[in-house]
């Protein structure tokens, strides 16, 4: 008898919930919006399993830190975009407009933007995971595409991939470099879990750029190296070497697993990229995007910063950005 009305009232829910999107968690309760019933069902309703897993991280990181500036009832969407907000914030960059010819690289909500590229253009990708998008839109633009990724476990599948791509897509115009940006080899991030720690070689971001562009534009930087920006950003030469650079597409790392691990370290690191990039260089975002992190990743962001802007569930923050009026 108590497990038949039980599921009677597990019936009745998901019969109100068909009826009551999501979009009504927000509205105002009653009729003529999502009618009373609604407003009841969502009231009442906590986490559970027709929530994404994004949600459910949210719900239960937001509780456990009294976070009560967005509503724990708010969609994916409402949430992301809170949590961009806030890093915006934090960041003070002054947001422009995207450039009108921008087209995805890939069909996920985190692929890069490619923006205003007509050959002959230069790209810069740094740091690639094996995750090639990016690099193979760029170079399908027309544009001369310099890859880098020194990351030993993965140089085997990297090698491959680079040889495929040019001897069956013919991109003969997609260069892969064994060799990533900063000034030491040590590392201890995801992909040195195989027990292949390391980098096989790397060099300053104005050491690549000389290397590899000879004093030409490079219409798009791209770099995602799992936290190596912070110390290159803080270099003096690095200032310098952006002069040549058109836009900044860059995948800052807020985790103590990928560089912050110190809090008046990280305030600094961040104050001198702030400074370089936009209060120097004039580089302005066009696209903000916060990307969860994997479970390992995940609340993992020291205190001060969490409590001044990072969302605990991301591990990152996309910055797409394009060069303003800056002193070179």
């Amino acid at each position: 008898m108590l497990l038949a009305s039980l599921l009677h009232g597990t019936l009745l829910l998901s019969a109100v919930a068909a009826q009551c999107p999501r979009s009504c968690r927000n509205a105002q309760c009653g009729p003529p919006t999502c009618g009373s019933h609604c407003c009841e069902y969502w009231r009442h309703k906590g986490p559970s399993d027709d929530e994404t897993p994004f949600l459910r991280r949210h719900t239960r990181l937001l509780r456990k830190y009294n976070i009560t500036e967005v509503s724990l009832q708010n969609s994916d969407d409402e949430v992301r975009a809170w949590a961009e907000a806030r890093m915006q914030r934090f960041l003070p960059m002054r947001p422009i407009s995207a450039p009108a010819s921008c087209r995805k690289s890939g069909p996920r909500a985190n692929d890069w933007l490619i923006c205003e590229l007509t050959p002959p253009c230069v790209v810069f990708s740094i740091g690639i995971g094996g995750e090639w998008t990016f690099d193979v839109a760029a170079a399908k633009a027309g544009c001369e595409v310099h890859s880098f990724d020194p990351t030993l476990e993965l140089l085997g599948r990297h090698r491959r991939e680079a040889a495929r791509l040019q001897a069956e897509e013919g991109l003969h115009n997609l260069h892969f470099h064994e060799l990533g940006m900063g000034t030491s080899t040590e590392y201890s991030g995801v992909y040195s879990s195989a027990g292949v720690p390391g980098l096989k070689a790397v060099a300053p971001l104005a050491e690549l750029l000389r290397r590899y562009a000879g004093g030409r534009q490079v219409d798009i930087l791209k770099i995602d190296c799992e936290g190596c920006e912070w110390r290159e950003f803080a270099a003096p030469e690095t200032a310098a070497a952006l002069c040549t650079v058109r836009q900044l597409y860059i995948e800052l790392h807020f985790s103590t697993t990928m560089g912050l691990a110190d809090a008046k370290q990280a305030l600094q690191l961040v104050s001198s990229f702030h400074d370089v990039v936009h209060a120097r260089h004039r580089f302005a975002p066009f696209r903000v995007k916060m990307v969860p992190g994997d479970d390992s990743d995940q609340d993992k962001v020291l205190e001060l910063l969490r409590q001044q802007a990072i969302d605990p569930v991301a591990c990152c923050y996309i910055f797409q950005m394009q060069r303003g009026a800056g002193r070179c």
